[in-house]
């Protein structure tokens, strides 16, 4: 059996990672296993373990961090699969293959500068970034496509009214998906014009992880919350609702900033709103 390891840097790298788990999975000979280290918030990883057990994977884990890479480091994974460079080289053994299957397709920098030469293999989402990478240097580069976008190939016709009316939204109305990035974010500077639009569509939240995760953006969910209290046709999604891409066939317009997802639902050849404006 080949044994392949998806280390998941946080919980938002998962919806990455499923489409190749399934696949693996549908092929048989695979024993796979997941991690996410000790280092991300306990709901988090909750979270991640509980969405990594309904996949069927062995979920590996440990007191503390330090015991944690030393036992992935032990069991000598034939592949490992990650969204980051992470802990990888201390993860690795010397004859596991690396592959990485990149988080963010966005604006930022990390895009380009998140490597190692431990990464064997990575996975490339289209031409024009495949030759991006490859003017910088880069040669261990597989185009595949955006395995995150695999769920949209088999999607039900009855999705879109039932996902609206378990968040008691009218599937009559047109519905807005804002999904800012955490930082630089717009979401200071446009979540008090929410209501408004409220009145004539349907508007679903979708912050990034960090917003939910991390103490220095946790003001953000405060203040989402606040505008989204009461206020008829506007859902704030709760962080259990981290695979963004089950609300995209939902969504017929994105308004978003830096967020990856600008890319993501070019996909459904749908309008999309860029804000220009931030708070650094």
């Amino acid at each position: 059996m080949t044994t392949i390891l998806f280390e998941s840097h946080h919980l938002y790298y998962l919806p990455h990672f499923e489409p190749i788990i399934a696949e693996l999975k549908r092929r048989g000979g695979y024993e796979i296993a997941a991690s996410i280290p000790l280092t991300v918030a306990t709901d988090e990883r909750r979270l991640f373990a509980e969405s990594a057990q309904k996949l069927g994977v062995e979920i590996i884990s440990d007191r503390d961090e330090k015991e944690r890479v030393a036992k992935l480091r032990q069991r000598e994974f034939n592949a490992i699969v990650v969204g980051n460079v992470g802990r990888v080289e201390a993860i690795a053994a010397e004859n596991s293959v690396v592959v990485m299957v990149y988080h963010g397709i966005g604006l930022k920098q990390s895009y380009y500068t998140d490597i190692s030469p431990r990464v064997n293999l990575r996975a490339v989402e289209s031409k024009s970034r495949f030759g991006e990478l490859e003017e910088k240097g880069q040669i261990n580069l597989v185009l595949t496509g955006l395995t995150k976008l695999d769920p949209l190939a088999c999607v039900a016709e009855t999705a879109r009214d039932n996902l609206l009316r378990k968040w008691n939204l009218d599937p009559d109305l047109p519905t807005v998906l804002y999904a800012p990035t955490f930082y630089p974010s717009s979401l200071e500077k446009l979540l008090s014009e929410l209501p408004t639009l409220a009145d004539q569509t349907n508007v679903l939240i979708k912050l990034h992880n960090f917003s939910w995760y991390q103490k220095r953006y946790r003001f953000q969910i405060e203040m989402a919350s606040e505008v989204a209290n009461g206020c008829k046709g506007l859902v704030l999604l709760p962080p259990e609702e981290f695979h963004i891409t089950k609300f995209y066939p939902v969504a017929d317009i994105l308004l978003s900033d830096l967020s990856s997802t600008l890319f993501e639902f070019l996909a459904l050849n749908r309008p999309i709103i860029q804000t220009e404006f931030y708070t650094p």
